[in-house]
């Protein structure tokens, strides 16, 4: 069994920021005294009495060295796994199961490399919210404009490049219509030009349609760029020793010294 009382007493109270929502009615993911551990010959603990929440609208990255638990956070969030102890809700429902209000965009783009483009961003408007064929090419081809790729919507993932093929992913996410958008590292197996690119997109296309967006990472420098609030997770086990509101455009003096900051915290300096 988890010896809580332990874990407890080495926490500094000083590093936790449990946050709060102005308006109680804004939350939409809201994370209680989450614990998540994994059973094999022992019991691993990968995450410790995490208290969060998202409201609507909102962009959050969670920031933190590998290993330290980001993705089964995320994992959480959509239904994937089931903590150990604590709640994980969306708008005051316990998650329990993965469900369309809750959309994935993994590492790998996920498409299927028998259908076009448009057809992967139809699939699961069919299967999933058991849309019309004319509406889901309604949806699709909206979604796919709106991700710059209009003209190549009846290419296979074969004939695209990687920074379009994650394009095509996200643009099925947002197709979907999720509450919110979990993102597990999404950009970072491209090269950094084309990172670049799809982050300035993805932040245009959030503030477009008021996307509420979860969204991991390792990379200091994309953590403060994509979220309006940055949470970083200590390791051994993953605990949340910072909440920062983002200093993505403001001077570069404060995007380094914040940036220098989150290295401390980790260790990194």
């Amino acid at each position: 069994m988890l010896d809580s009382q332990n874990l407890l007493n080495s926490i500094d109270p000083k590093n936790i920021s449990i946050l709060s929502a102005k308006n109680n009615q804004d939350v939409l993911l809201n994370i209680k005294d989450l614990t998540v551990q994994y059973y094999g010959l022992k019991i691993t603990v990968a995450l410790f009495n995490i208290n969060m929440h998202i409201a609507k609208g909102e962009r959050v990255t969670i920031v933190g060295q590998s290993g330290c638990g980001k993705s089964t956070l995320l994992n959480v969030a959509a239904g994937f796994l089931k903590p150990a102890l604590g709640t994980i809700t969306i708008e005051n429902k316990i998650i329990t199961k993965p469900n369309s209000d809750r959309i994935v965009v993994f590492q790998e783009h996920g498409l299927l490399p028998w259908k076009t483009a448009l057809e992967n961003v139809m699939f699961p408007l069919i299967q999933a919210k058991k849309l019309s064929k004319e509406a889901s090419i309604h949806k699709a081809k909206n979604a796919l404009t709106l991700v710059g790729l209009h003209g190549l919507q009846e290419k296979f993932p074969h004939q695209l490049s990687g920074g379009q093929k994650q394009r095509v992913s996200i643009a099925r996410a947002f197709a979907m219509e999720p509450k919110i958008l979990l993102m597990d590292e999404p950009f970072s197996a491209l090269d950094q030009i084309t990172k670049n690119t799809l982050q300035d997109e993805l932040l245009e296309l959030c503030k477009h349609i008021n996307a509420t967006v979860f969204f991991i990472t390792h990379d200091i420098r994309e953590a403060i760029k994509i979220g309006n609030r940055i949470i970083v997770l200590s390791s051994n086990p993953g605990q949340i020793i910072a909440e920062l509101d983002s200093a993505y455009g403001k001077s570069f003096e404060e995007v380094e010294h914040q940036k220098n900051k989150i290295e401390q915290l980790l260790g990194i300096k």
